[in-house]
């Protein structure tokens, strides 16, 4: 394999070749339909770490690390929808894992998710948005983007420091550190091992220079979803803790958010909108009693779809 990062420690999957480039897989279970999970930008398949394992009991299922991220090598194609979908379907050949498909996409992955559908409408089965991002979240923050070129700077001064060993450990340690009591010993120095280097920080700029193909009025992800069985699952207080932003309070950042992900449920004359009680844009997947929650739904999704194909 080449241009694989590498991390002085056993991967948690394997390594597959996509286009010459590797891609970082974890495929669990048997049957059908296989369940695809789709990371939020920076993340990985290690953020399913108490969601796949469960719904692999039922069904089967697959987390990967997308170009850039994790343990996947980087790919010098732009992250356009188009890039990353036709990647993830040729993975999906690639790993001999034919359709139907159900996506469970957290955060940015949801726009990923409904591209994909939008490129191939026969193969997707169903989506559940995890706290997805919305094309148009970020109309109501004042000169957003100026405030994104910001972000992207700072990321990659960030990313420098990073070579500096010691410095990208505390600032992964930093980040993650609310959900260290959720983690087992080894997934935690995964965790730490690909969030502490350089190769992280380049992973989300790659996807972050592609942003006008997702966010604001000209993105190209498809605004319907016709009547494909759909349901929106919100954190309850996904913003309700972070930093002010554009001259916005957390409440009303949180509040805004619940308006993005009610209008996300009428993509489809099928969508259905819950909530996750007290839950963050993490600690939806990262805390196991927030995560119970999905696993729950994925599980209702698959029972029904089956019985539905009877």
């Amino acid at each position: 394999m080449v241009n694989a990062p590498s991390y002085k420690m056993p991967l948690p999957g394997r390594l597959v070749q996509v286009g010459g480039y590797t891609i970082h897989t974890q495929v669990m279970g048997q049957g059908q339909p296989t369940v695809v999970f789709e990371n939020g930008l920076g993340g990985s398949g290690l953020q399913w770490m108490h969601v796949q394992p469960q719904v692999a009991k039922f069904t089967r299922t697959l987390s990967y690390d997308r170009a850039g991220q994790g343990w996947s090598g980087a790919n010098p194609h732009p992250r356009t929808p188009r890039q990353v979908t036709g990647e993830l379907h040729q993975l999906l050949a690639e790993l001999q894992l034919p359709p139907p498909y159900i996506f469970v996409s957290h955060s940015f992955g949801g726009l990923i998710s409904r591209y994909f559908y939008h490129q191939y409408p026969a193969e997707v089965q169903a989506i559940v948005l995890v706290d997805s991002s919305h094309e148009l979240q970020m109309e109501i923050i004042k000169e957003y983007q100026r405030l994104t070129v910001t972000q992207k700077r700072a990321i990659r001064m960030i990313g420098f420091a990073a070579y500096i060993p010691f410095v990208g450990s505390f600032l992964a340690t930093q980040a993650l550190k609310e959900f260290r009591p959720f983690m087992a010993d080894e997934t935690w120095r995964q965790y730490i091992a690909y969030a502490s280097k350089p190769a992280f920080y380049n992973g989300m700029l790659a996807e972050m220079e592609a942003f006008d193909h997702y966010f604001g009025k000209a993105s190209i992800i498809p605004n319907t979803l016709g009547d494909l069985p759909l349901l929106v699952m919100t954190a309850a207080e996904s913003l309700l803790h972070s930093p002010a932003q554009g001259g916005l309070t957390p409440a009303q950042l949180n509040a805004a958010h619940h308006q993005r992900q009610a209008e996300l449920a009428q993509l489809s004359t099928r969508g259905q909108h819950i909530f996750v009680p007290q839950s963050t844009h993490l600690s939806i997947l990262l805390n196991p009693t927030h995560a119970q929650f999905v696993i729950d739904a994925v599980q209702q999704f698959v029972e029904d779809l089956r019985g539905k194909s009877l």
